[in-house]
């Protein structure tokens, strides 16, 4: 459990660093603008600090706090999620980010990661409402 906190506490400090606290629509970045996502080398940090684990029972609480904190690319999010073998575990991953998606309309990266079509639909449907819900089948 103390290892755990202090992982977490590492990926906060490098999205901190990265793009810091801001609340959606607020600040610099406007009511319309996302800010940037998290640079590479960030990024290639956070990954390294989520594959040390071994179970996704301890992986995704950290990227759910890196959710929270940082800002991802629709590209960087399916990295993330191919960090798992299993669906669920990828839709997880995209609850966590599609609020924080820097370009949603360019989902298909996150939608290839996925296995099932009811999946991807899921996953659409995530993205779509940032997050919100998972409930309605969308079209495309």
């Amino acid at each position: 459990m103390k290892h755990m906190k202090r992982l977490l506490a590492t990926i906060v400090i490098i999205l901190t660093l990265s793009v810091g606290f801001r609340a959606e629509g607020q600040g610099m970045y406007g009511p319309q603008m996302a800010p940037p996502p998290v640079d590479r080398r960030d990024f290639a940090a956070l990954v390294d600090v989520v594959r040390q684990q071994t179970f996704a029972s301890s992986q995704l609480p950290m990227i759910q706090v890196a959710g929270l904190a940082g800002w991802f690319t629709c590209g960087q999010c399916s990295v993330l999620m191919n960090l798992f073998s299993f669906d669920d575990n990828k839709l997880q991953v995209v609850r966590y980010l599609a609020a924080h998606l820097v370009n949603p309309s360019e989902w298909q990266p996150i939608i290839n990661s996925l296995s099932f079509y009811s999946n991807q639909q899921k996953a659409k449907s995530l993205i779509l409402t940032r997050g919100a819900s998972e409930n309605e089948n969308v079209d495309f």
